[in-house]
């Protein structure tokens, strides 16, 4: 293979030789005009005499013809730099040359004219075409050989993509046959993973029959992508999976799932692993150091919800309780939770607080698990914490689930720490043997706490649970879990998909990828000679300036194998091909999500709109006696009259409209709220009757003291 300086002469000479015969066509055409201008000679006369004589000059369209192939493709094969041209200017400049360049001789100064500047528009044309043609500069994009053989299995998901190898545009694969040892997306905002690796990600799981636990930062984005893949592939599908949404800010399309349900906490020590999740996702700190008001956080917690697991066989033992419960007076619900034989070592230290008199002590204490838990006390949250919709065991291979879990950027932190417990119960339940295929897709995982997820990584792959999770940069997941934590979860799983990073993380992935032998070569112009010095040397294959400048949709990584799917390529740097456009149009006829609960919306609409004249009179009527006070009623009545005389017909619909969107909203909020002043009561209630009990029995004699099977 020649040279990029010998492919240069070539391409020189082949242009050098198209332009001379371009040139002899203009003068041979042109010849009258050019004895006027006495640009003749005899020389050039006896030699185009000759090339009459062999038909070259026929019709003026051979040498053209002629002129175009030796010239164009040259052009087409030469790089250069990206110019902001479009399509369309191309093919409107490149028809003009071209209708310009074959116009007819019949006047020779306008043929010359016309010759020379259809050939300059043609040849622009087919210039910048060489620059479109790449998408990049060639030499910024040159990468290395990838692998190019599509490997799929049952289990495998498949990215096409695009990669520029010695000089051209080549397609490869990115061959995810091990997902289930792990997958990190990552890239800065912007650099296109949701769209180019996630999305895709999720559409093979679901045609491939994964159970699926979705957690989706940007509520709905990732959520309606699943469920109409769902939808798109659910006839396909052997065993029917069911979709279920939780979602915190809107009850009408959350399922109802309980996470210290009585079935969960078995033992204090689930209790207690409920306390430190929660405290880790509401004071994010914590997860840096710990200190005294933090373990004092935990242990209160952790003595309400062993308690309520206790109270008669766990009836109430639901999140929504545990959260009314402590927010309630300290020192009376200090009282009660003593009665339970396995918080007194949890809760000492409050008591002897109390009858110590340090009271500014304890609140501090208690006051780090109300501060925290109490931005979660809302309707909708006790409503969706207050139940039980299905099993959140997602991969029974009965039957399986695809659960989408969605936050909210506004309430990341309130939303999250109650989404870690619902991941992290998940986590426990479907990572067991004899379970079917299951996609644990986290995006944005810096954004909840998930306890054991580098547990999880390692050993889920032998039960079928494949774990993607998507990330800005290496340094993000530093912050929120701990370098030692984050160092391990980088370390276990066995495929990176890096867009554009910087910093921290770009060092990391250049150093992934190690040094090559590179050839560099300089030329050396003089008077006398010229001179190319050849020389090789060790440098990055990806140096860290090139990461950082990754455009949209381009990645680099790695992939893992099999000893069934071997990969021999396994690193790879290009762009990931996905149809924008196709994605644009499937998105046009997307179902919305479905409303899984009735809150008796409709028949609240139904009524307004079945007496509408009873819901204008009370308006009306409510206006005319803000505005005249000590009006009699057929004075009122005569108002009323001209306020619908004043009012169109189309205003009056405008208000019935509004009315019914006002009813529909009242009958949504009173059920939550009935729910929510349903559990204070209950809560109420529990602490009253105990607070009696105690008042009439010796504490001493009080069986749940002495044993801890008492109620279970």
């Amino acid at each position: 293979m020649g040279t990029k300086q010998e492919f240069e002469k070539y391409f020189f000479f082949m242009i050098m030789m198209g332009a001379l015969i371009l040139f002899a066509n203009i003068y041979y055409y042109c010849y009258p005009l050019a004895v006027k201008m006495g640009a003749t000679h005899q020389v050039i006369e006896e030699l185009f005499l000759k090339l009459r004589d062999g038909g070259m000059f026929s019709t003026p369209v051979k040498t053209k013809l002629v002129a175009l192939i030796l010239i164009c493709p040259c052009l087409l094969a030469r790089t250069g730099r990206l110019k902001s041209v479009s399509v369309m200017t191309l093919v409107v400049v490149g028809c003009c040359g071209a209708l310009l360049y074959f116009l007819p001789c019949w006047h020779q100064m306008i043929y010359f004219l016309t010759t020379l500047a259809g050939a300059s528009m043609v040849f622009w044309t087919f210039g910048m075409m060489s620059r479109k043609s790449s998408h990049e500069n060639l030499d910024e994009m040159e990468s290395f050989k990838q692998c190019e053989k599509l490997i799929e299995t049952d289990t495998s998901v498949n990215l096409p993509t695009r990669y520029v190898y010695n000089g051209r545009v080549r397609n490869g694969w990115i061959n995810l046959v091990a997902i289930e040892r792990g997958v990190i997306i990552m890239g800065n905002p912007g650099s296109g993973k949701s769209f180019s690796a996630f999305e895709p990600c999720i559409e093979t799981m679901i045609r491939k029959g994964f159970s699926m636990v979705l957690y989706d930062f940007k509520f709905p984005t990732l959520t309606n992508f699943a469920y109409n893949q769902y939808l798109k592939y659910y006839d396909s599908l052997g065993i029917k999976p069911e979709f279920h949404v939780i979602n915190m800010s809107d009850a009408r399309t959350s399922a109802r799932f309980n996470p210290v349900s009585a079935r969960f906490i078995q033992y204090p020590a689930d209790s207690a692993e409920v306390a430190d999740i929660l405290i880790r996702n509401m004071a994010k700190s914590s997860n840096r150091k710990e200190d005294f008001f933090t373990d004092s956080a935990k242990l209160y917690i952790d003595a309400v919800i062993w308690f309520l697991r206790c109270y008669q066989g766990g009836r109430y033992c639901t999140f929504a309780h545990v959260l009314c419960m402590l927010n309630h007076k300290y020192e009376e619900l200090l009282e009660i939770l003593v009665t339970v034989k396995e918080n007194i070592p949890k809760i000492t230290s409050f008591v002897n607080a109390l009858e110590g008199g340090a009271g500014e002590q304890l609140q501090g204490m208690i006051g780090s698990s109300q501060t925290p838990v109490g931005k979660l006390s809302s309707p909708e949250i006790f409503w969706i914490l207050s139940g039980d919709d299905c099993d959140l065991t997602v991969n029974d291979p009965k039957h399986p689930k695809i659960l989408c879990i969605g936050n909210a950027i506004d309430r990341q932190e309130i939303n999250g720490a109650v989404l870690s417990l619902y991941t992290s119960r998940i986590f426990k339940l479907i990572n067991q043997p004899g379970r079917c295929s299951c996609g644990v897709m986290l995006d944005e995982l810096p954004t909840i706490y998930l306890k054991g997820l580098d547990t999880m990584i390692a050993t889920a792959r032998s039960n079928g649970v494949a774990t993607v999770l998507g990330i800005q940069d290496y340094s993000q997941l530093v912050r929120d879990y701990g370098e030692k934590e984050a160092d391990v979860i980088f370390s276990n799983v066995a495929s990176i998909i890096s867009g554009q990073v910087s910093g921290r993380t770009a060092e990391r992935m250049s150093k992934m990828f190690g040094k090559a032998d590179k050839t560099k070569e300089s030329e050396t112009i003089g008077r006398t000679n010229d001179s190319i010095n050849i020389s090789r040397q060790k440098e990055e294959v990806l140096p860290v300036s090139r990461i950082e400048t990754l455009s949209q949709g381009q990645f680099i990584g790695k992939v893992g194998d099999t000893k069934r799917n071997p990969i021999r390529r396994k690193f790879f740097c290009g762009e990931i091909y996905r149809d924008a456009e196709a994605a644009k149009e499937e998105m046009k006829h997307w179902h919305p999500l479905p409303i899984v609960r009735d809150f008796k919306e409709d028949e609240a609409e139904r009524e307004v709109r079945s007496n509408p004249y009873k819901y204008l009179n009370q308006y009306f009527t409510r206006l005319v006696m803000d505005r005249n006070i000590g009006y009699s009623d057929d004075e009122v009545y005569e108002e009323v009259q001209k306020l619908y005389a004043a009012t169109s017909l189309s205003d009056q619909a405008k208000l019935i409209d509004r009315f019914a969107a006002n009813a529909r909203d009242i009958a949504y909020r009173s059920i939550l709220q009935d729910n929510y002043d349903r559990i204070f009561r209950e809560v109420a209630h529990i602490i009253k009757s105990e607070l009696e009990r105690l008042r009439t029995l010796q504490i001493e004699n009080d069986p749940r003291v002495y044993d801890p099977t008492y109620d279970l």
